[in-house]
């Protein structure tokens, strides 16, 4: 950066701190809400935010459970006030009752677009509600489910290959990178029907450093004041700089897979209509893959409706954002979901033990070593490792946190005012842990708090209470394949190794919108011992 971009850049944040200040200073307004200890006049929580960043979930559930989840204050400087709540009734008044008062936002779409685009992650309204249905349509498919498992349950047979090989060894193995790229190969197969080669490979792929980059960036705007990485990204410096890169990276990979499975699906509608076979357009060359279901639905939409608009939805940049969004929500979160799973087990040899047990019990040729993996059917018969999984995650959420702004002047239901543009947000970590809404055994791990133990079967735990896939008109669409994917992945794991963690190391989490691993997570990896079910 030159010195005169440097002077430019400390001008503005000068200029900006001392309106803000100003502006604080000569119309004060009388706090809606209680404020965190740490909040400080004019800066709010600011210094606070900053000095606790290493811990911030835990610095922010401490605040949480004293407030028993009522709503209290979160200023920084340059970003809209904020009202954190920890309690299940105002959550379901936000994403239910009073649903339409309340969306991304200005603040959050602006903070993703230039990687999410338009996608559903990102946008409200009718963009929202268009690919709501686009995405509900596609995940209601036997054919995406089926695909999705048999992808999973290839690549698994990687996995195998790596804790084997470092078995032999007497190599560590770096889990969170491992299931990193694991989950990036499976999710590029499954939206794109591409294989990168990432777990055979020593090196991550360039789309896999560009997605990691990309979001780390992402999130790291949610802690600026907004007029700072805008002033970077119109100066093209710093950070802002290498997320164009990156982004840059993603889309010519996107657009060109796009375009390739455009040109395939028209060929195939070209052949259909004639009634005939062209080479390399029978039905085993349609790869069951994102695009492709999508691309057939609207093929199959224009063939009846004629509807005009039909044809823009296979526009490239519409299938992009579609695209983009479906492996951000899949990847990163997936992957902090199977290495906080597995080193919880590390910490409750127990659970792990059980987990075999149900493994031998319902699955037997698993546990003998007669299937690498179990079907999706099997996978769902494992309701202990389910169990398990659930509660690893109440603890240790994929995605931590969730933000909403008010689109209007909007009274919550215990008669908070949150005005228009303000936000409300709420932390799945801290709920996770609140006694208040848990009970007294809130920070103990109990997988047995998922099942009736009357019927042995799991319990439908409100969504409002365990928070990591949503709820209401906002859920998560891919929560039964997400849970597939992480079962399936779990039990051919522990049926064949047991990994135990690399003493000394300091595992925790690093802030993003997952709750990924900071220092990443070594293991060592040895044979199963041959259980009994009893």
């Amino acid at each position: 950066m030159s010195v005169d971009t440097s002077s430019a850049v400390l001008y503005a944040a000068s200029c900006s701190l001392a309106l803000w200040a100003g502006t604080k200073l000569l119309f004060p307004e009388p706090d809606r809400a209680a404020r965190h200890r740490d909040s400080l006049p004019f800066l709010g929580e600011t210094w606070a935010a900053i000095k606790h960043a290493d811990h911030y979930y835990d610095w922010e559930a401490e605040w949480t459970e004293k407030m028993e989840g009522r709503p209290w204050m979160f200023d920084v400087v340059g970003r809209p006030t904020e009202f954190v709540i920890g309690r299940p009734e105002l959550i379901e008044d936000i994403l239910v009752t009073q649903f339409d008062k309340f969306g991304k936002g200005e603040y959050v779409h602006d903070a993703l677009q230039d990687l999410l685009g338009d996608g559903i992650f990102a946008v409200d309204g009718h963009k929202w509600m268009q690919q709501r249905k686009t995405a509900s349509n596609l995940f209601s498919m036997r054919e995406l489910r089926e695909s999705m498992a048999t992808v999973v349950q290839d690549n698994v047979k990687h996995l195998d290959d790596t804790f084997h090989r470092a078995m032999n060894n007497g190599e560590p193995v770096d889990l969170f990178q491992l299931f990193n790229r694991f989950t990036f190969e499976v999710i590029s197969e499954i939206a794109f029907g591409v294989k990168f080669g990432g777990l055979a490979s020593e090196t991550e792929h360039p789309v896999e450093t560009a997605f990691n980059y990309a979001q780390q960036r992402l999130f790291e705007r949610f802690l600026e004041p907004t007029w700072l990485w805008k002033l970077q990204r119109w100066l093209n410096i710093g950070g802002e700089r290498e997320l164009k890169e990156h982004v840059r990276t993603i889309d010519d990979t996107c657009y060109s897979i796009i375009s390739r499975s455009i040109e395939k699906n028209q060929a195939v509608r070209r052949a259909d209509d004639r009634h005939e076979s062209s080479p390399g357009t029978d039905a085993k060359s349609k790869k069951r893959h994102l695009i492709s279901l999508f691309l057939d639905g609207v093929s199959e939409k224009t063939k009846h409706d004629n509807e005009a608009n039909t044809e823009q939805t296979a526009d490239p940049k519409y299938l992009r954002d579609i695209v983009v969004a479906f492996m951000t929500a899949g990847r990163d979160s997936t992957t902090a979901a199977l290495s906080w799973f597995f080193y919880t087990l590390t910490q409750h040899p127990e659970t792990e033990m059980k987990i075999r047990q149900e493994i031998c019990a319902k699955i037997p040729e698993l546990a003998s070593g007669s299937i690498s993996s179990p079907s999706l059917v099997q996978a769902n018969e494992l309701v202990y490792l389910e169990a398990a999984v659930k509660e690893a995650l109440r603890l240790n959420p994929a995605v931590p946190s969730n933000i909403r702004e008010a689109l209007e002047d909007v009274v919550l239901c215990d008669g908070t005012v949150v005005k228009a543009g303000e936000a409300v947000s709420w932390s799945s970590y801290s709920i996770g842990r609140m006694p208040h809404v848990w009970g007294t055994d809130a920070k103990e791990f109990k997988p047995e708090r998922w099942i009736d133990a009357a019927t042995g079967k799991l319990i439908a735990v409100s969504p409002f209470k365990f928070t990591l896939f949503n709820a209401g008109s906002r859920s998560c669409l891919g929560t039964k394949l997400a849970m597939m994917e992480i079962k399936i992945t779990a039990a051919s794991v522990l049926s064949k190794y047991n990994l135990t963690l690399v003493p000394g190391q300091s595992i925790t989490y690093r802030l993003g919108l997952s709750l990924a691993m900071k220092n990443g997570f070594k293991v060592k990896a040895e044979k199963a011992i041959p259980v009994s079910h009893s």
